[in-house]
């Protein structure tokens, strides 16, 4: 799931750290490399890759940075887990059996860890995998069939989605498998751990 990368509509926690260029051009970065690792998953596993986009009247950006080889989808209107609920629904509807979201914020997923994620899903007592973030949410999470339960319990952007989707889970049945915590990038003190990543440019 991704969002059009247009300035003070994008990474708003980060920019209130950072100032609302530099949090532009952070998420013009996370989004290089949310397609890197979209076509790796492609040319490694033989995945299908859907990009659910929303704030975008104007779509030429999609061309910098979305594989014309990689389906596109907007996303309706509402809440978050209004607009996952009818992504996962999607998948499920055009002939998945097993589907992975992920966002656009988690420098640290890596194609090998949805490789992961996706691998748990062949053991039938397994339902859902998921993929903590630091702050409390989730950086990806995946099922081999629509459980819109999960979409419509948690208050999202706090710090308690995670622990709330695991109590829903449990509540319903469904065996989850938790993969490692990783970072984020909401906030200032988060771009402190990719320095290397989130360089600023430098002109010559």
């Amino acid at each position: 799931m991704a969002k059009a990368p247009i300035r003070g509509q994008v990474k708003t926690r980060l920019a209130r750290d950072v100032g609302d260029d530099r949090a532009l051009e952070i998420y013009c970065r996370l989004l290089d490399r949310t397609q890197f690792v979209a076509s790796e998953c492609v040319q490694r596993f033989g995945w299908e890759v859907v990009w659910y986009v929303a704030g975008d009247d104007d779509m030429s950006w999609r061309e910098s940075y979305i594989s014309a080889a990689q389906r596109q989808q907007s996303q309706v209107l509402g809440d978050l887990g209004t607009r996952m609920n009818a992504a996962f629904s999607d998948c499920f509807a055009n002939g998945a059996t097993r589907a992975i979201m992920m966002g656009c914020d988690c420098p640290e997923l890596t194609a090998e860890r949805l490789r992961q994620v996706e691998n748990k899903l062949h053991a039938p007592s397994i339902d859902v995998a998921i993929v903590p973030a630091r702050d409390g949410g989730y950086v990806a999470i995946a099922m081999k069939k629509l459980h819109s339960f999960l979409f419509f319990g948690p208050e999202w952007s706090t710090a308690n989605v995670f622990a709330k989707t695991q109590t829903i889970a449990a509540h319903h049945g469904l065996r989850m498998f938790v993969s490692d915590t990783l970072r984020d990038i909401d906030t200032g003190d988060d771009l402190q751990a990719f320095p290397e990543l989130f360089r600023k440019a430098t002109s010559i």
